[in-house]
């Protein structure tokens, strides 16, 4: 029994993604209170930091510099839009930080389970932006292969499954401005960062109250010249 257990609780992360992808789901509001109960989120007050930037603004490089900082972070978490099993509870109580798309969409949902949380929108010269989106997703990112909740994720955040100029461009701003609209109240909760224009350290330590530290900034994931 203790074997089956210990079994359970490693493994509970991926029976959560395996019950949300079933087309039914059976007990649902039994099991959603059970993980609720369980594994919900264990201090509303707990210091979170969220990088709510788009793919291509920075997103692992500030993922990395959070890490160096002392948080424990997470790029790319499971996190979808949709869903009736809230496990993304059991997988955020691991972490005190999270980058990248999943997180970017999800940031209205976050500010209600983390109220104290601060968030990190990274941003980039918008032709600048356009022209590496367009290198990555044509060159290293097959939607084809993509699940389905980061297929929904794609369409929420940019407009299109596959990189389009007018489409990007549109989910760029769409996403900039309701930003910036849904923290216009709460200034200090948020900060706007453009790594790309040198923006580092010296921005990201004195908005978590932390000293500004002698370090050079990473820079992750940058897309190859083709």
């Amino acid at each position: 029994m203790r074997i089956l257990r210990d079994f359970l609780k490693t493994r509970i992360y991926h029976i959560f993604r395996l019950y949300d992808s079933l087309p039914i789901q059976p007990f649902s509001k039994f099991i959603t209170k059970f993980i609720y109960l369980k594994y919900g989120v264990k201090n509303r007050n707990k210091r979170m930091i969220f990088g709510i930037g788009l793919s291509r603004t920075g997103t692992t490089s500030l993922n990395d510099a959070l890490n160096q900082l002392g948080f424990k972070s997470k790029h790319f978490i499971y996190f979808p839009i949709s869903g009736k099993i809230p496990y993304w509870y059991y997988t955020l109580n691991n972490y005190s930080g999270a980058t990248d798309t999943p997180v970017a969409a999800n940031y209205k949902r976050l500010t209600k389970l983390y109220p104290n949380a601060k968030f990190i929108l990274t941003i980039r010269e918008i032709n600048s932006w356009l022209e590496s989106c367009e290198k990555f997703f044509k060159y290293q990112f097959h939607m084809k292969k993509m699940r389905k909740w980061v297929k929904q994720i794609h369409l929420k955040l940019y407009n299109s499954l596959y990189f389009d100029y007018e489409s990007f461009k549109k989910g760029y701003y769409q996403h900039l401005n309701g930003v910036l609209e849904f923290f216009k109240n709460k200034p200090n909760n948020l900060l706007i960062l453009d790594i790309n224009a040198g923006d580092g350290f010296e921005k990201i330590c004195p908005f978590l109250g932390l000293e500004v530290i002698n370090k050079k900034f990473p820079h992750k994931n940058i897309a190859k010249k083709i």
